[in-house]
């Protein structure tokens, strides 16, 4: 019953903000991912080896308006969510923050409630998990930064300490990757605590 629970919240996440117009919601040839998912990087493990987005699969999905991913049933946002047309977002790479720029949307999520009780950090991230993975995007990062690497970093975000900030030491964080075609790729990172979570999403400018 929790996983149909999880699975309906998915489908009603994808809906919410891929059909403000009402149409049927699009996956091209391509079928939600079921499988185990593989992540190009984990833990704090540091590299200073390139991120290629081009080594991963293309995803042909209807994306909708941004920022692509709504809110499921049971959580809202905590304040109001920032979004900036044109932004630098620093995002957990192979364990380094590596900052992408693009359009930026930062939120805090929390149970509508408000006060954490109705609040599941597992199930916070499984249901945007599926979400996105279902938009064939794909997990590249899960885990953290310690402190030299915060140190290294943070006075170059400027946002950090705004809405919707990821990138403290502590934070188990997870990292999804959209790869499209036409090279307007999406980059998706999200966070969270025992009753709040953090969702950025960041879609970058289509090649030239």
């Amino acid at each position: 019953m929790r996983q149909l629970s999880l699975a309906l919240m998915a489908m009603s996440l994808l809906w919410s903000c891929g059909n403000k117009d009402g149409k049927k919601a699009v996956y091209g040839t391509e079928k939600p991912a079921t499988e185990k998912r593989e992540t190009q990087s984990s833990g704090n493990a540091k590299t200073s080896a390139p991120f290629n987005m081009e080594t991963l699969p293309i995803s042909m999905a209807e994306l909708g308006d941004f920022p692509f991913l709504g809110f499921p049933e049971g959580l809202k946002p905590y304040g109001t969510p920032i979004e900036r047309e044109h932004d630098t977002l620093f995002v957990p790479i192979k364990g380094r923050m590596a900052p992408f720029v693009g359009h930026v949307w930062r939120a805090d999520i929390t149970s509508l409630d408000g006060n954490g009780d109705d609040w599941s950090l597992p199930d916070f991230f499984k249901t945007y998990s599926d979400a996105i993975t279902a938009l064939r995007g794909t997990l590249v990062f899960d885990g953290g930064i310690d402190y030299e690497e915060y140190e290294r970093y943070h006075s170059k975000a400027t946002y950090m300490g705004e809405t919707g900030s990821i990138g403290y030491v502590g934070e188990r964080i997870l990292v999804y990757a959209i790869h499209r075609a036409n090279g307007a790729n999406v980059l998706v990172q999200m966070t969270g605590n025992t009753v709040s979570g953090k969702l950025n999403v960041l879609h970058m400018e289509p090649s030239k």
